[in-house]
């Protein structure tokens, strides 16, 4: 509930936290490879990618393996968010863990990853 809530104070929804979280965790990818990894077509991520270039999150660059293609970085304000939204989920997960078993919990973890694809 506190990732949620914090993602609805912040006018953010879970998807644009999932962006800066994989792009914290893999600087420098392009913006194909972001739409791969979270499992939405290309033109949906980069409608994310412009509303969080747009907040001031993220910045494209030019990828230094591709002339062609971007990559993404993270901003000071996108850093801060993926940290908020990492401390978030890592509290959630705590408190999960303390009442559901570990493997209640990579059920759950794969049910959730299901719906947020369907959402997407």
């Amino acid at each position: 509930m506190q990732l949620l809530d914090a993602c609805h104070e912040n006018g953010n929804d879970v998807r644009l936290i999932g962006l800066v979280l994989a792009v914290q965790s893999n600087p420098g990818t392009t913006q194909a490879d972001y739409a791969r990894f979270l499992g939405i077509d290309l033109n949906t991520a980069s409608r994310l990618i412009n509303r969080a270039e747009k907040d001031g999150l993220i910045q494209r660059v030019a990828s230094k393996s591709d002339r062609r293609a971007f990559a993404l970085e993270l901003t000071n304000e996108g850093r801060r968010l993926a940290g908020e939204g990492a401390r978030a989920a890592k509290n959630i997960e705590a408190r999960l863990q303390k009442d559901i078993g570990e493997q209640e919990l990579v059920l759950f973890r794969g049910t959730a990853e299901v719906i947020l694809r369907k959402l997407t």
